[in-house]
């Protein structure tokens, strides 16, 4: 049965690692792992415009309410979770959080208002991600001016299926409006 590493095992093993050890590792990473590939764009591209850094988390999002036939798809809310988790921890930029958490919202919105999609798995999937939402504009009050417009709509599809979702909206949207 072989050992499994811890992080600081690991960790020693790189720091006396070279230069070029680490890029070259740091490479193959890269080429194999499409979530690598995500986390160093996120990381290094930092001079990027926020919509350019977040296009690649972006499409993650709404892909998982894009579907082809007569019947909605199951949207996978732990992709969309994944999705704005990875950022957040892959570039530091609330702002970009903050805009694929608004993002999320409204593409789940939008399915909600088009298929009129119901059922309490689903009730409780779309009020964490409101709940992160709202995590993410209370930690960072300053964004929300910005989105604010962007939240009220969300809002607005998202009270025909779930109104505790609508009400941690409100909530929001109130206590922060209150702060400009």
């Amino acid at each position: 049965m072989s050992e499994k590493l811890a992080w600081q095992d690991i960790e020693k093993k790189l720091v006396k690692e070279k230069k070029q050890t680490l890029v070259a590792l740091l490479q193959n990473l890269y080429q194999i792992s499409p979530d690598a590939q995500l986390f160093l764009h996120a990381r290094y591209k930092e001079r990027q415009p926020t919509r350019q850094r977040i296009a690649s988390y972006k499409r993650v999002i709404q892909q998982q309410f894009v579907f082809h036939g007569e019947i909605p798809p199951e949207a996978d809310f732990s992709k969309v979770q994944k999705a704005i988790s990875d950022y957040r921890l892959s570039s530091h930029d609330e702002e970009g959080v903050a805009e694929l958490c608004v993002i999320a919202l409204e593409a789940t919105a939008d399915f909600i208002h088009r298929f009129h999609v119901k059922g309490p798995g689903f009730y409780a999937e779309v009020g964490e991600l409101v709940q992160t939402a709202v995590q993410q504009f209370e930690a960072q009050p300053q964004l929300y001016p910005k989105y604010s417009r962007r939240l009220c709509q969300a809002r607005d599809k998202v009270v025909t299926m779930d109104m505790d979702s609508a009400d941690m909206l409100d909530d929001l949207n109130f206590t922060l409006a209150d702060r400009q």
